[in-house]
C-alpha cells in the first residue's frame, strides 16, 4: 500500500523558546517526517552523542535543556528528524527539488480551510489525465513529495518574503469571537492533527481498494 504524502514542519522566526519546544513536541505527536529549521540560533537543537563518556555535569553540551526529553528520544531514533538550513533560500531550493508543497498557516485572503486544502492535496497528488497525455511542460507543478507547514511569528505572522515562497495558505475556521488568531503551537497542533487524520483515512481507503482488487 502506497504511503500518503508525508508532512513536514518549518520553524523559523519564532521568538519564544517555549513555543519552539511545543512545536517540536507537536511534530513528534502527529507523525511529522522532518522538521526544517532556519535561523533560531539561540535554541540548541543539537544532541550530544549518547556514547560520550564525559560526565554531563562537567560537560554542559551534554545537558540539552531546550529539546523536550521525549523529542530527544525520537531524535536519537530518527537522526535526521531535525534539519537545519543555512538560510531561507537553501530551504526553498530543497523543497522545490523534493517537490514538497510549502503551505503557510496564516490569515490570508487566499487561505483555504483545512478541508479545502486536503481536498486540493488529494487532487494534486496524482497527475491529471491531461497532464499524463500531454508531452508539454505543465505550469502546475506536481507536489508529490509531501506538504511542509510554515507557521508565523508570534507577533507579525509570516513575513512577506516567506509568504512569496508559499504555494498555498491554510486558515483554521473559528466559530466564536474569542480571538483573532491562535497561539503558534496551538494552530500548528490543529493543522498537523487534521493532516495526520487525513493520512490515516488515505491509508485505510488504499487498503480497502487493494482488498477489493484482490477479491474481484
Amino acid at each position: 500500500v502506497a504511503r500518503p504524502p508525508p508532512s513536514f514542519l518549518v520553524i523559523t522566526n519564532i521568538q519564544k523558546r517555549a513555543n519552539i519546544r511545543h512545536l517540536l513536541s507537536t511534530a513528534v505527536a502527529f507523525g511529522v517526517q522532518q522538521v526544517f529549521v532556519v535561523g533560531q540560533e539561540g535554541f540548541q537543537f543539537h544532541l550530544p552523542k549518547a556514547d560520550d563518556d564525559d560526565d554531563e555535569n562537567n560537560n554542559p553540551s551534554k545537558n540539552n535543556k531546550d529539546v523536550p526529553t521525549l523529542v530527544q528520544q525520537h531524535m536519537r531514533s530518527q537522526p535526521n528528524f531535525v534539519q537545519r538550513w543555512e538560510n531561507w533560500h537553501a530551504l526553498v531550493a530543497h523543497l522545490d527539488q523534493q517537490r514538497i508543497r510549502l503551505v503557510g498557516v496564516e490569515i490570508h485572503p487566499d487561505a483555504l480551510s483545512l478541508d479545502e486544502l486536503l481536498l486540493s492535496i488529494s487532487s494534486s497528488s496524482q497527475p491529471s489525465s491531461s497532464q499524463q497525455s500531454s508531452s508539454t511542460t505543465t505550469t502546475t507543478p506536481l507536489f508529490d513529495g509531501g506538504t511542509a507547514f510554515l507557521v508565523g511569528n508570534e507577533g507579525q505572522g509570516i513575513n512577506a518574503k516567506h509568504q512569496r515562497s508559499c504555494q498555498a495558505f491554510v486558515r483554521i475556521p473559528q466559530y466564536g469571537v474569542g480571538t483573532a488568531s491562535l497561539n503558534v503551537y496551538v494552530a500548528s497542533s490543529i493543522v498537523l492533527q487534521r493532516y495526520h487524520q487525513w493520512q490515516c483515512q488515505q491509508r485505510q481507503r488504499q487498503r480497502q481498494r487493494q482488498q477489493h482488487r484482490i477479491s474481484s
